[in-house]
């Protein structure tokens, strides 16, 4: 760890370099917290936390997120890329949340999403490769 101290915990800003991922931002009281950047070394590696639930689930390991936190859970606004796919958009407790654009294969989803998956309450608009869209 490169960065602030305060009462032996990481605190304000810092790079902190474990288990092939490097976090640098800020820090509150030891846990990210605030504007920060997250990378991993190698996609293998990446941390299944950090990816939120239902991320594992549709895209692969994550490479990079670079966005908001709020003690040590993306929180706020953030981007994600993945080794097939990038969300870019909301985030709450460490799930996708509020609006988000989720692009895979040539294939993107805008609208809502609600604790980690697509909230179908609210306007979906899928654009296929080529351009053809889909409102519901």
């Amino acid at each position: 760890y490169d960065g602030e101290w305060q009462e032996g915990l990481f605190h304000g800003f810092g790079k902190h370099t474990s288990h092939g991922e490097t976090y640098q931002g800020e820090f509150l009281r030891g846990k990210r917290h605030g504007e920060g950047q997250l990378v991993c070394s190698s996609p293998s590696r990446a941390p299944k936390e950090a990816a939120g639930q239902a991320v594992d689930a549709q895209l692969g390991s994550e490479c990079v997120f670079k966005g908001q936190w709020n003690v040590g859970k993306r929180h706020g606004q953030g981007a994600a890329v993945y080794q097939d796919g990038e969300y870019d958009g909301g985030w709450l407790a460490g799930l996708r949340h509020g609006q988000g654009v989720l692009s895979q294969g040539g294939h993107q989803l805008e609208g809502p999403w609600f604790q980690g998956a697509p909230d179908e309450s609210g306007q979906q608009i899928i654009t296929y490769p080529g351009g053809a869209k889909y409102i519901n």
